[in-house]
């Protein structure tokens, strides 16, 4: 588990682990995670890097923040994060529903980060799906069912994106639920899975000329199994010359990763 502290910005509180020094890398999770959802990842990076991870204000122990939550309101946020930090430029990893405002932040402030890397996330509007995110977007069941039935989605959610082999450790698994199944939590996730579908042509627009870089297919899996894969590879790839990639890329100093799921849930690049 990852040591965390309280922290205060614009009035409200904020959960925020850092560990290491060097260059930045910023870490954004999706939902129904919190900042914890690193805890195997954050201390692989953190050996040449300094990490930062943070619950998403609304989400996890962060106290939700006024206004909208569309990808672009959550890349405000992040920015007013990374100012009130000092962090002139980083690395940003989104996973899941980070990896839209991961886009946006990217997209709107170019400057700002060295190396985007977004995986497992559905960030093309149009994309192909399951037939169960089909079925919750086009009835509107989502909504239903993280009100008045949030332990089977957190429970849904941890078979779909872990092997069946694979445990949590207990306390990770308690941190996770305790931080869901609050109430308001919930509401700002349905506000959040609403505003960011409604985004996505948006999103998908700003970053369709950014030039894309695989990484690797971990067939749906999330970061906690794949963190030994997944601390090589943006270890490996936020040492290399960034004036390299700069050179590579069209309108921005930014190499997108860009994931999205297929009906199997593999990862793959679109």
């Amino acid at each position: 588990m990852l040591a965390t502290t309280i922290e205060r910005h614009l009035g409200k509180r904020v959960r925020v682990a850092r560990l290491g020094s060097g260059m930045p890398v910023i870490l954004l999770h999706g939902y129904p995670d919190n900042l914890q959802v690193w805890s195997e990842l954050a201390p692989r990076l953190a050996t040449q890097f300094e990490v930062i991870a943070f619950d998403w204000p609304g989400m996890g122990n962060s106290e939700a923040w006024p206004g909208g939550a569309t990808p672009f309101d959550m890349a405000k946020r992040l920015l007013a994060l990374v100012d009130a930090w000092g962090v002139e430029q980083a690395a940003v990893v989104g996973h899941d529903m980070g990896g839209q405002p991961a886009l946006a932040f990217a997209a709107g402030h170019p400057k700002r980060v060295s190396h985007l890397v977004v995986m497992n996330s559905l960030v093309i509007w149009d994309e192909k799906t399951s037939w169960e995110i089909n079925l919750l977007r086009r009835f509107g069941w989502n909504r239903v069912l993280l009100d008045r039935l949030p332990r089977a989605v957190f429970f849904r959610a941890i078979r779909t994106f872990l092997p069946r082999s694979y445990r949590l450790p207990q306390a990770l698994r308690d941190d996770l639920w305790e931080c869901f199944q609050q109430r308001e939590v919930r509401h700002f996730v349905v506000r959040m899975c609403a505003a960011t579908r409604g985004a996505f042509r948006h999103c998908s627009n700003r970053t369709r000329q950014s030039r894309l870089l695989p990484c690797f297919s971990g067939r749906g899996k999330i970061n906690i199994f794949l963190s030994r894969m997944a601390g090589n590879w943006v270890r490996s790839y936020r040492k290399r010359k960034s004036k390299r990639f700069r050179k590579r890329s069209t309108g921005t100093s930014s190499e997108c990763a860009n994931f999205s799921f297929s009906r199997d849930f593999r990862c793959r690049v679109s």
